[in-house]
């Protein structure tokens, strides 16, 4: 549902995908600290901000969304969040990304799970 109040203000800048990786990030946390896995060692390699492998360990524990190709969005995003969280910090490399919109209910499922 918050999800969805963020698609009406949201234009894919910058700002608008960092807050959606993160909380894809968080819920995926969220999801795997639900199941048992302990917090501070989601903090370090391999998981970190790396969301295909935590998208993994949490399919290793249950986790089913029901969204195709999440394993290629994942894919996708990660490379811009994981890896020094280009997403963040880099500017002079052109980004495509998918609309943050379409990210939304990937977002909303994880979140949901993890509740």
């Amino acid at each position: 549902m918050a999800a969805m109040e963020l698609d009406r203000g949201f234009s894919d800048r910058t700002g608008e995908y960092i807050v959606t990786f993160h909380a894809i990030e968080l819920g995926l946390k969220a999801f795997l600290i639900k199941c048992g896995v302990p917090e501070w060692g989601l903090r370090e390699k391999p998981y970190g901000h790396d969301l295909v492998c935590l998208y993994n360990m949490a399919k290793q524990r249950g986790l089913s969304l029901g969204i195709t190709d999440v394993d290629e969005m994942l894919a996708w995003i990660n490379e811009w969040h994981h890896c020094g969280v280009k997403i963040r910090y880099e500017f002079t490399e052109q980004r495509t990304l998918p609309i943050c919109a379409t990210l939304f209910p990937l977002a909303e499922a994880i979140i949901k799970a993890s509740n």
